[in-house]
């Protein structure tokens, strides 16, 4: 999944790049020099997403643990406030059963 991130993140990066230096050159006049200027700006585009992938790809080998541990301490940490919200609603739920039958009889 973070791969597939990665490579979607460097694709947008790289397609912006190419088509923001490549518009002067589709502009120009349609002989071959153009089309060679075109060709080395999207292989420039692709080296850049390239780098780009590998890039994220290495930011969340590193981080990965970082980040995974991270987010089991906030899930415990978050299934415990759950876990005393239940007890408070429980115990609410019990006094107001309570309650009702001892307004009932």
């Amino acid at each position: 999944m973070e791969k597939i991130f990665a490579l979607g993140i460097s694709g947008m990066f790289a397609t912006m790049t190419a088509g923001v230096n490549g518009v002067p050159v589709l502009f120009a006049q349609a002989d071959a020099v153009s089309f060679l200027g075109l060709a080395e700006r999207l292989g420039l585009g692709a080296v850049i997403a390239i780098l780009g992938y590998l890039l994220i790809v290495k930011i969340i080998d590193v981080f990965e643990r970082t980040l995974l541990m991270r987010l089991s301490t906030h899930d415990a940490d978050v299934k415990d406030k759950l876990s005393d919200i239940r007890k408070k609603v429980n115990k609410i739920d019990e006094q107001l059963h309570e309650n009702r039958e001892r307004n009932v009889t």
